[in-house]
């Protein structure tokens, strides 16, 4: 934890937060944050003219707030893995490639359902292809950045 109420250069005025009944003045309120999170705080100042019926002078505090990008992993891997397309180019990977899609799109589809929607539709239709390519074509291997 950092006291970043006491990180700014101020003049004395205004650094106290509390008039104490014999009227002086004190800095007993302080701004409390992680060490990670310490840049962000950008400045803390005390306002003696801000009346809030109180014997204590109103804190401000001026932060940037960082907000970080989350992605689901599972979508993440997907979108990172890529067919070996440029296999295609050898003619004897291409036959070999139009004759296992044959057999998966001659397989019967399911048709348990009465109505089918156009997503069932586009999986029964993709499902196949992908497949086929995954058996005949593999993925790229991928490097890790960071090992």
């Amino acid at each position: 934890m950092v006291v970043m109420s006491t990180q700014f250069h101020r003049k004395n005025i205004h650094k106290r937060t509390w008039t104490s009944p014999d009227d002086r003045l004190h800095q007993i309120n302080h701004v409390l944050i992680g060490k990670g999170k310490a840049s962000s705080i950008k400045n803390v100042r005390t306002y003696r003219g801000t009346d809030c019926n109180s014997d204590h002078y109103l804190v401000n505090i001026h932060f940037r707030c960082r907000i970080s990008r989350t992605t689901d992993q599972t979508s993440r891997s997907q979108r990172s893995t890529k067919l070996l397309i440029e296999k295609l180019k050898k003619l004897e990977i291409m036959i070999i490639y139009q004759q296992k899609l044959n057999e998966n799109l001659s397989e019967p589809l399911s048709t348990n359902e009465v109505e089918t929607t156009i997503d069932d539709d586009w999986q029964s239709l993709i499902r196949p292809l992908l497949q086929s390519a995954e058996t005949v074509l593999g993925y790229k291997q991928t490097n890790a950045r960071n090992e």
